[in-house]
């Protein structure tokens, strides 16, 4: 079994933390979550992570330099909200030395308040790691209801007891980013929030959405595979690249595909309009 750290926000401020290492040992913890970004910092992080990404210059590199201090700074404090009272941080303790093997799961209401927190920068002030670049993977949820994880339940479970089994299961969509640094290309952050947010405003229960690490043919087979062997398979793959696609070794030939990678199983068909 794979390790799972979940983090739910409901609507307002309070948070559920759920740590399981396996079918046995699960720890659960409730919060109250007191962070937001002011007005300031909503501006300096667009500008960062889209301005500047897509036109960086010397002129403005010291900007720069000082929005990313500051990103530190905003990844810390949200860290230490989050695991701020003892219960969180015994659950945190356990979960640290397994984080290269832990899949962070962060589901949040639709409330825009919610949504708009950076969970991607969390950052231990104590080792200086940010979770979502070691963790084994690292997924955002939209649509979950307050105490879900105190019920029992988590963010890839089927449906919580009182809600009716015909309810629909999340949208599950896997993000393929791949594109080589340059000028030209688009800020991914702002292809992935466009995403987001135009999924969030349809009438669905919850999405999932993950990005695939590293964007290689052989783990995109490998991670639909697994995905179809679960029995949750993705509805959606979105592709964000372009020039050549390739896999290959330091030598230059193609690299050794999993087997079955001849087909990539995605869900059936489903129902309504698609893009």
């Amino acid at each position: 079994m794979t390790p799972t750290l979940h983090i739910a926000q409901g609507e307002g401020r309070h948070i559920d933390i759920c740590f399981t290492s396996s079918p046995s040992d699960r720890r659960v913890a409730s919060s109250h979550l007191d962070f937001s970004l002011g007005l300031k910092e909503q501006d300096s992080l667009r500008w960062y992570w889209e301005d500047f990404l897509e036109h960086p210059n010397r002129n403005t590199r010291r900007l720069a330099t000082d929005v990313e201090k500051q990103l530190q700074k905003l990844g810390e404090r949200l860290f230490q909200r989050v695991f701020r009272d003892s219960e969180a941080q015994q659950i945190w303790s356990e979960a640290a030395p397994w984080l290269a093997e832990t899949r962070i799961e962060i589901a949040v209401s639709s409330d825009s308040s919610a949504s708009a927190i950076p969970w991607e920068l969390m950052r231990d002030p104590l080792t200086g790691v940010v979770l979502s670049t070691k963790a084994a993977a690292f997924t955002r949820r939209l649509g979950v209801a307050a105490g879900e994880l105190a019920a029992g339940a988590s963010a890839s479970s089927a449906p919580t007891a009182g809600k009716e089994e015909r309810a629909e299961k999340p949208l599950r969509i896997l993000m393929v980013i791949c594109q080589p640094p340059g000028p030209a290309d688009p800020p991914f952050r702002s292809a992935a929030r466009l995403l987001v947010t135009s999924l969030a405003s349809q009438p669905r229960t919850s999405l999932v959405l993950d990005v695939l690490r590293p964007p290689t043919f052989g783990q995109l087979s490998s991670i639909l595979l697994e995905a179809e062997a679960l029995g949750e398979p993705y509805h959606v793959l979105h592709f964000d690249g372009h020039a050549i696609i390739a896999d290959i070794e330091r030598d230059g030939t193609p690299a050794e595909l999993p087997q079955g990678a001849g087909r990539l199983p995605l869900t059936q068909t489903r129902a309504g309009l698609h893009g």
